[in-house]
């Protein structure tokens, strides 16, 4: 896999939206951390650019 021609681009994760307490927050959008958490250790463990 030529992981330079690959990215993981994170949007819009900022504590704002997915925690209770941010001042943008969208419900139920906590519900997706650990599912973001893994996306983004998967593409670090495999040498994929990560953008947030």
């Amino acid at each position: 896999m030529d992981t330079d021609k690959i990215l993981f681009w994170n949007v819009d994760t900022q504590k704002d939206f997915i925690d209770p307490d941010g001042k943008l927050y969208v419900p139920g959008a906590e519900l997706i951390k650990g599912n973001l958490n893994v996306l983004t250790e998967l593409a670090i463990k495999n040498k994929i650019r990560v953008v947030n």
